[in-house]
C-alpha cells in the first residue's frame, strides 16, 4: 500500500472517531486526586477511595450530575485461574446521573460502561478525555443518559495509578467494570443502591471487559442485579487476533497488548519475546493515546519486532503466553442474564470469528443471546451505527421483556 493511500486510511479512521484533535486532556480534578494513597481504605473490593464532583462544563455538556471516583478493585490473577481475583489495586471512572427525573418503575437503571481502547499513555484515561471533551465513544453514554439511566465509566486500573494499563487482560477489565458500580453506591444523593438494576456495555476492549464483566458478575458480585450484558466487536479469543492485525493498519494493537498482558502476566514473558526493534516500538507507544498510537507503525509485519527463530504463530503457542492468553479467552463461563453480542462483518480492527465463536460458546452454556451482525461495516462504523439498537435492547432487558434469543 502506498503512503498516500496509508495517510488516507488513518486520517478516515481519526475523522470517523471524530478526534482529530492533539490537545493534551488536563483533568480539572488535578494530578492529586489520582494519587494513590499508600495505605487503601478497608473493606471489600469496590470500597470508594475517593470522590470529586466533575467540572461544571461537562455536567452541562452531559445534562447530567457527576463524580470523579477512585475505588479499589483486584487486577488480574498472576496464576492464570479463572475465577479467583488477583492483587489488590485501585481504579478510577466517571458517574454519571441525568438531571431528570426517572419516571420508569422501580429504581434508575445504571449501566456500567465499558471503554473500548484508549491508547496506553496515562492522559488516556477515559476520565481525562471526557474532562477534555476528546472521548471518541462519549455518544455512548451521552445515549444513555438520555434514556434516564445512570452511567458508570471506569477508567481501568493503570491510567492514572502511574502504572501500566493491563490491556485486553480480561478478568482485570472485568473487575474494574464491576467494581466501579458499588463504588457508585456509596455516593450520598445518586438514587444508585443495591436495588438498581443494572446492566453492562461495551465495545472493542470495552466489548470484551463487558463480556469478562457478565461472566464474573455472579461469583465476583453477587449482589448486583443483573439485567444484561451489551457487548460489540469483541476479541473474544486473543490468540486469533495476533496474526488477523500481522501486517494491517492496526498492527499497533500488538505492541500495546504485548505491554498490557505482560503488566497483568509478568510471568508470562511476553517482553522476553521481543528483539530491541520491537522494545523501542513498545516503548514508543507508552504515552500514546488511540488514533496517535495507530499511526506509528501501520503495516508492519509482527515478526520484525521478535526475536530470531520466532514467528507470531509460534509466539502464541509458548506454554506461559498461551496460558495467559487462554486466562482471558471468553466463552467459558455462562452469563446469567441475556446478551447482546454484534459486530461488523468486514472489521478489519478485530477478527469477526471472536464474535461467531462467542456466541456458539454462550449458547451452548444456555446463556440467552441475541445475535447482530453488521455485514458491509468495518470497526468504527459499527461502533457508532450500533448504539440506537443497543439502547433499545436495554429498554427491553430493564423491562423485564428481552428479545427472543437467537440461539437454535
Amino acid at each position: 500500500m502506498t503512503r498516500r493511500r496509508t495517510t488516507a486510511v488513518l486520517a478516515a479512521l481519526a475523522l470517523a472517531l471524530g478526534v482529530l484533535s492533539v490537545a493534551t486532556p488536563t483533568s480539572a480534578s488535578g494530578p492529586a486526586f489520582y494519587d494513590t494513597p499508600s495505605v487503601l481504605p478497608r473493606g471489600p473490593h469496590g470500597t470508594l477511595v475517593r470522590q470529586r464532583p466533575l467540572p461544571a462544563l461537562n455536567l452541562l455538556r452531559l445534562q447530567a450530575t457527576g463524580y470523579e471516583v477512585m475505588y479499589t478493585s483486584t487486577g488480574a490473577n498472576r496464576r492464570y485461574r479463572d475465577l479467583v481475583p488477583g492483587p489488590a489495586s485501585v481504579a478510577t471512572g466517571t458517574v454519571l446521573v441525568p438531571r431528570t427525573r426517572w419516571r420508569g418503575p422501580g429504581p434508575r437503571p445504571v449501566v456500567t460502561f465499558a471503554p473500548g481502547t484508549q491508547g496506553q499513555g496515562h492522559r488516556c484515561a477515559a476520565s481525562m478525555q471526557l474532562d477534555a471533551n476528546i472521548e471518541y465513544e462519549v455518544g455512548s453514554p451521552q445515549a444513555l443518559l438520555a434514556a434516564g439511566y445512570a452511567v458508570t465509566i471506569t477508567d481501568y486500573a493503570g491510567y492514572t495509578s502511574g502504572r501500566q494499563h493491563p490491556y485486553v487482560a480480561g478478568q482485570a477489565l472485568g473487575h474494574d467494570v464491576l467494581d466501579i458500580v458499588r463504588a457508585a453506591r456509596q455516593i450520598p444523593g445518586t438514587g444508585i443502591t443495591t436495588r438498581s438494576p443494572v446492566a453492562i456495555w461495551g465495545y472493542s476492549e470495552g466489548g470484551a471487559a463487558a463480556s469478562w464483566a457478565g461472566e464474573l458478575a455472579r461469583s465476583y458480585t453477587p449482589e448486583l442485579r443483573l439485567r444484561g450484558v451489551a457487548a460489540g466487536g469483541v476479541p473474544a479469543r486473543l490468540a486469533d487476533e495476533v496474526g488477523f492485525i500481522d501486517g494491517g493498519p492496526y498492527v499497533d494493537l500488538f505492541l500495546i497488548a504485548v505491554r498490557g498482558l505482560g503488566t497483568a502476566y509478568p510471568a508470562a514473558g511476553f517482553l522476553d519475546v521481543l528483539n530491541p526493534a520491537g522494545l523501542a516500538a513498545v516503548r514508543s507507544n507508552d504515552e500514546q493515546c488511540m488514533v496517535t498510537m495507530i499511526t506509528h507503525h501501520p503495516f508492519r509485519r509482527i515478526r520484525s519486532w521478535l526475536r530470531p527463530g520466532l514467528t507470531p504463530s509460534r509466539v502464541v503457542a509458548l506454554p506461559r503466553i498461551k496460558r495467559a492468553l487462554d486466562a482471558s479467552t471468553l466463552g467459558r463461563h455462562r452469563i446469567h442474564a441475556p446478551v447482546y453480542l454484534y459486530w461488523g462483518g468486514s472489521d478489519t480492527m478485530v477478527n469477526p470469528l471472536g464474535g461467531k465463536r462467542q456466541f456458539r460458546a454462550y449458547c451452548g452454556l444456555g446463556t440467552q443471546v441475541r445475535r447482530v451482525r453488521y455485514p458491509l461495516l468495518d470497526h468504527v462504523p459499527t461502533m457508532k451505527v450500533a448504539i440506537p439498537g443497543v439502547v433499545r435492547w436495554l429498554h427491553r432487558v430493564f423491562a423485564g421483556d428481552p428479545p427472543r434469543s437467537s440461539c437454535p
